[in-house]
């Protein structure tokens, strides 16, 4: 992975990095997980090859991590946490009215009631700095970043 660039890495690396930290062997945590240990081994080796890092070591009993596996998975259980909030997130946006996109579930999603689009953080007055929110100001680009 060269400097600057994000590094390409697959949920399925750090779920498969995870299982094995915890069942301490490929063959476990492949099973686990319900695949075949040679994708197992590929996904973890690819994972290793991205980050230019030995993550695990082979030993009589298993394998074991490596300080820099240690590592990776600590912030890979945090990717994870996160990941489960996304999902728990947009099972809440499942909860909402019909029509408006469940977004009153969705923290700081911006207003979805007459009230909230007239004194929220997105109204006139929150930008001009009256009401609810005063020196509150939201810019909007396009996706593609032009301006």
């Amino acid at each position: 992975m060269s400097a600057g660039r994000a590094p390409d890495v697959r949920l399925n690396q750090i779920r498969d990095l995870i299982a094995v930290s915890e069942a301490g062997s490929l063959r476990a945590a492949a099973r686990r997980i319900g695949i075949s240990q040679s994708a197992m081994s590929k996904s973890l080796a690819e994972l290793e090859r991205e980050f230019q890092a030995q993550l695990l070591t082979r030993t009589s009993r298993g394998v074991a991590l490596t300080a820099a596996g240690r590592a990776f998975v600590a912030r890979a259980r945090v990717v994870q946490g996160e990941l489960r909030k996304v999902r728990e997130d947009l099972a809440a946006l499942h909860g909402g009215a019909e029509g408006d996109g469940g977004l009153r579930h969705w923290p700081g999603a911006g207003p979805t009631t007459p009230d909230a689009r007239r004194d929220g953080p997105f109204s006139d007055r929150a930008s001009s700095g009256a009401g609810a929110n005063p020196g509150r100001h939201a810019q909007c680009a396009p996706a593609d970043g032009a301006r």
